[in-house]
């Protein structure tokens, strides 16, 4: 089977298992890839991807199917895989968008016949197809995707403007603890030098609740909460089922670049998002059509590595200079003209 053509093994397969992504926003990332696939095969389309964020790949439209890998180390997941090998494995082609050594021997140790991802974290003795990594740094994330399909399709895709929107279940009625009508402030990050400082948070949802918004915040762990009237914060842990359903039934979402941003232009909800370590031209959310504006210093140092502080100097407690010469000022004038504000 090495040395087979991909476009031949592309045109005969019955199903092309898709290892997506760990991580939220690369997932959402990789819809035009998953979109691309959908358009040009009428294989089934099978996501495997960590237990995490099984219930968010259940909601890509471009997905048929969803494989869940369980949780603990590496070896326990290969050998789920091995056990519990679907039928439909021996008529599949695998492509990882994961780029680790461990996502390629899932596809191994599922049985699926040919594996195709980019050479890195030495695994080619477990992929039949491979690719030569390359990318520029400010390259969009959907791009550097829509690269492996180069030698499947003869051409690379373009990251298209807008995707359809998410397919969350309805739910009956919104929250009975909080606001109807809200905006989201998404003030937390899963790595602390990625969010702006709560500090300027609370002074522009002052301002926000003072234009007659409500708000609902998503709050970092490491602050305590504004005491504000007519904010909600959303409860520590909860689901992303729950997480979802609040940013959708938002009117805007302000936040830290993040998997949340992500989710909220998926849902087809207007952005205002804030970078700093990372950069829009490689992280920007793609929406449904909804603007999605991006406040950014532009530094010629980003997107960095995110090594966070082993190649430069915080400013501040966790803080970078990147995200430092963001005042509020700065951002509440982009936030005003993405809500048409005033004040």
């Amino acid at each position: 089977m090495p040395g087979e053509d991909l476009r031949d093994v592309f045109a005969r397969v019955e199903t092309v298992v898709v290892r997506l992504p760990s991580w939220m926003g690369d997932i959402l990332m990789a819809r035009p890839f998953l979109a691309e696939l959908r358009r040009r095969t009428p294989a089934r389309l099978v996501a495997l991807v960590r237990s995490t964020y099984a219930e968010l790949a259940t909601w890509l439209p471009e997905v048929d199917d969803v494989l869940p890998l369980p949780d603990g180390p590496a070896w326990r997941r290969w050998a789920y895989l091995r056990r519990h090998r679907p039928p439909w494995v021996a008529r599949s082609l695998g492509i990882t968008l994961a780029h680790s050594l461990t996502s390629a021997v899932e596809l191994y140790a599922l049985g699926v016949p040919w594996r195709y991802g980019y050479d890195t974290d030495h695994r080619r003795a477990f992929l039949t197809h491979w690719m030569a990594m390359a990318r520029e740094r400010r390259t969009h994330e959907s791009l550097h995707f829509l690269r492996l399909l180069l030698p499947i399709v003869g051409t690379i895709p373009e990251v298209p403007a807008a995707l359809p929107a998410l397919r969350l279940p309805e739910t009956a009625s919104p929250r009975a603890d909080g606001p109807e009508v809200y905006g989201f402030v998404y003030a937390d990050a899963r790595h602390r030098p990625r969010a702006w400082p709560s500090e300027r948070y609370v002074r522009l949802i002052q301002r926000l609740t003072a234009c007659g918004w409500a708000v609902v915040v998503a709050w970092p762990p490491w602050t305590p909460p504004p005491a504000i009237s007519g904010v909600h914060v959303l409860a520590p842990g909860v689901s992303l089922r729950e997480l979802a359903e609040t940013i959708r039934r938002a009117r805007w979402f302000i936040g830290n670049d993040g998997g949340p941003a992500h989710l909220a232009a998926a849902l087809g909800v207007p952005c205002v998002v804030i970078y700093g370590p990372g950069h829009p031209a490689r992280h920007r959310p793609i929406g449904t059509g909804q603007p999605v504006r991006a406040v950014s210093a532009d530094w010629p140092c980003s997107p960095c590595r995110q090594r966070f502080f082993r190649e430069c100097r915080p400013v501040g407690p966790h803080l970078p200079a990147c995200l430092d010469v963001l005042n509020v000022e700065f951002v509440w004038r982009q936030v005003a003209v993405a809500l048409g504000l005033s004040g």
